[in-house]
């Protein structure tokens, strides 16, 4: 989102993304993209850094002075300081899950709702996924799009990017059938392999184009009643149009 927003404000400049590496890899991970911070028009995003060793720790407070230094005192390192000078950024789970000595340098905090708090920004995200993804506009039927706003995204915009990019890859439009199952079910507990198996196969029969609950009951082999039983179990819903 900060990428999206950064490039927006300023169009013309350099965004990075440096997602937390492997402890083994964080030396080369540095070495890469280190020196560009606080370069004129580059704008640097460190993702998860609660997951980062402590080893890091102090070159991150070094790169965090020397963005600062070079915003002329702005909030340079600050997420909340688009368009100010060269920004670096960092992202974590929570503020409190930053270690202290990296929360020091931090100039201002934007908190971002879990992606089921926020159901108007899934269709722009979708849509922005598969155009990324595939270089062109990816069109979504009206089902879709309901079934991916229904959606509750327990892994946030991650799991959402990961089911556009299952969909979009296999189709131009992308409809109920081509979402992965887990989508059009809200089930919370961690379901066995026979109980996924059956949960996909069951979406899958559902979302077969002009398909009508008897169908998909006659394709499975089960009767009306335990296929509703079944539906209500994995508590899978189906926009259809």
């Amino acid at each position: 989102m900060l990428a999206q927003a950064l490039q927006r404000r300023r169009p013309r400049d350099r965004v990075l993304c440096a997602q937390a590496p492997e402890a083994k890899d964080v030396d080369d991970w540095l070495a890469v993209w280190g020196p560009e911070v606080g370069k004129p028009r580059t704008h640097v995003i460190i993702g998860d850094v609660d997951r980062l060793p402590v080893r890091t720790l102090d070159a991150l407070r070094d790169l965090a002075a020397r963005t600062r230094r070079a915003a002329g005192g702005a909030a340079g390192g600050a997420a909340g300081a688009v368009g100010v000078g060269p920004t670096l950024a960092m992202t974590a789970e929570s503020f409190d899950a930053v270690a202290p000595s990296l929360a020091d340098t931090v100039g201002s905090i934007v908190a971002v709702p879990p992606l089921r708090e926020r159901t108007g920004d899934v269709v722009p995200l979708a849509r922005h996924t598969a155009r990324r993804l595939r270089g062109r506009e990816v069109g979504f039927t009206d089902a879709a799009l309901r079934a991916l706003t229904a959606c509750r995204w327990p892994g946030n915009v991650r799991e959402l990017e990961e089911a556009v990019h299952h969909a979009a890859t296999r189709t131009d439009l992308v409809d109920l059938q081509h979402l992965p199952p887990a989508v059009l079910s809200g089930v919370r507990r961690t379901l066995t392999r026979i109980e996924t198996f059956e949960r996909d196969e069951i979406v899958r029969a559902l979302t077969r184009p002009g398909t009508t609950m008897a169908a998909a009951a006659a394709s499975l082999g089960m009767s009306r009643a335990t296929i509703y039983r079944k539906v209500a179990q994995y508590d899978i819903a189906v926009p259809w149009d």
